[in-house]
């Protein structure tokens, strides 16, 4: 009896053999204008100016770092070919900085204050 695979093992492979991210209704790919005008249209629906589909491929990269996936992962689910392509999403944010910043403060306030 053959089984349909589960959706985790479906996805378990993150490129697939197909070099396009999405095939059309017909069998053909979806055009990278068709994409950039479904995500406009949406943005502009939920009032979310300068989104654009690298943008969203950008945030998903940053929120798996940020959720602590390792950079070899996030690598081959964007498709990069060398870790230094990835790399650029573990650039700090503002945030980031200010977060370190008032680490480091607190830190030196409880010292101060067990001495």
């Amino acid at each position: 009896m053959h089984r349909s695979p589960s959706a985790a093992t479906s996805w378990s492979d993150p490129r697939p053999s197909s070099s396009f991210l999405s095939i059309g209704q017909r069998g053909a790919p979806v055009q990278e204008q068709a994409v950039q005008n479904l995500v406009h249209k949406y943005a502009t629906r939920a009032s979310l100016e300068g989104l654009t589909p690298h943008t969203l491929r950008h945030s998903f990269a940053r929120h798996l770092l940020d959720a602590g996936e390792d950079l070899v992962t996030v690598s081959r689910l964007l498709g990069h070919e060398r870790l230094e392509t990835t790399a650029i999403y573990t650039q700090p944010h503002e945030r980031d900085l200010e977060e370190a910043v008032g680490r480091l403060e607190r830190d030196a306030g409880g010292a101060r204050a067990s001495q």
